[in-house]
């Protein structure tokens, strides 16, 4: 009996030591499929991002809020659109120079 035993413990062992590489590999790609997924979706939605962006470029005396009062109704709160701009254009403050570039996003 222990000749038995000995023999059904090495098949589970050859066995578990043939299911590793496997399970590996479908791990790997898995993974692999996700990053891909991942990378196509986040394309896209940077492509849907830039077409709803306008450029619209500071004359004198405009202000992240006045070009905000200007560009959205008055259904959305201009809060968060002065926000929003800021975040899009990489502005740490509330401060514009004439003749700076401006992507305006649709509110």
């Amino acid at each position: 009996m222990e000749v038995r035993n000995r023999r059904t413990s090495s098949k589970a062992r050859n066995k578990s030591k043939r299911t590793k590489p496997g399970l590996l590999s479908v791990i790997c790609i898995l993974g692999l499929a996700l990053v891909v997924l991942g990378y196509t979706f986040a394309q896209r939605g940077a492509a849907c991002d830039k077409q709803a962006l306008r450029e619209y470029v500071v004359q004198p005396g405009d202000t992240l809020w006045g070009i905000a009062k200007d560009h959205i109704s008055q259904q959305h709160d201009i809060r968060v659109f002065v926000k929003r701009l800021q975040v899009v254009n990489n502005l740490s403050g509330p401060i514009i120079q004439p003749g700076q570039s401006l992507l305006l996003p649709t509110p």
